[in-house]
């Protein structure tokens, strides 16, 4: 929750929704994250470097995100452009 309140810049029920969290002992649960690389699932937790293949996984990830980043900026580009 606080981090829904902190991507809708609500800083102040954020602090609140931790506060809250932190008094009664709450903790949040890790989550998994998963890529497929050919045809074996690769399962892995932020922060996580125990995976054996940590490293190649890595490099896959952050040319995923790139790729994903110049789509998306090309995509805003051709929207401005229409939209002149």
């Amino acid at each position: 929750m606080s981090n829904l309140y902190s991507a809708s810049r609500k800083g102040e029920e954020a602090v609140e929704m931790r506060m809250k969290m932190k008094k009664r002992e709450l903790k949040k649960q890790p989550k998994y994250s998963w890529i497929t690389v050919g045809n074996q699932m690769h399962t892995f937790i932020v922060a996580d470097m125990s995976h054996l293949l940590f490293e190649a996984l890595g490099s896959v990830v952050t040319d995923l995100g790139n790729k994903m980043r110049m789509n998306m900026t090309t995509e805003a580009v051709e929207y401005e452009f229409l939209a002149i």
